[in-house]
């Protein structure tokens, strides 16, 4: 039987985690694609208990993380054609013409909208 690896069981999580990740949240320490494009409804902690990563997620299954580099907290996104996954800066870095996927070409669009 299938077991999911994923809980919001916050005793579970490593608090130095989550801390940082919901703080960023509340006072809106995030990207401009995150502000633009997030769904606030039924946000909530998570735990991967298999690869041990805290992240945001909510009612229409995106996730958010924070960038070790910025401490921002930024989109995690999934392609729905081909299911390619990305931070948003990493989607950002990838030049859309080389994109073979109408999905993922949709996504940078989209990303570059808001950083306008």
């Amino acid at each position: 039987m299938y077991e999911n690896p994923l809980t919001t069981d916050i005793s579970k999580m490593d608090l130095s985690e989550v801390t940082p990740m919901l703080t960023a949240y509340q006072e809106e320490n995030t990207t401009r694609a995150f502000k633009a494009m997030w769904c606030d409804d039924g946000t909530i902690p998570t735990l991967n208990q298999e690869s041990g990563y805290c992240f945001l997620t909510n009612d229409e299954y995106q996730v958010a993380m924070i960038e070790p580099s910025t401490n921002v907290l930024s989109m995690f996104i999934s392609c729905p054609e081909c299911g390619q996954e990305e931070m948003e800066r990493d989607w950002l870095g990838i030049n859309q013409w080389y994109l073979k996927c109408k999905g993922c070409r949709q996504i940078v669009k989209d990303l570059l909208e808001c950083e306008e």
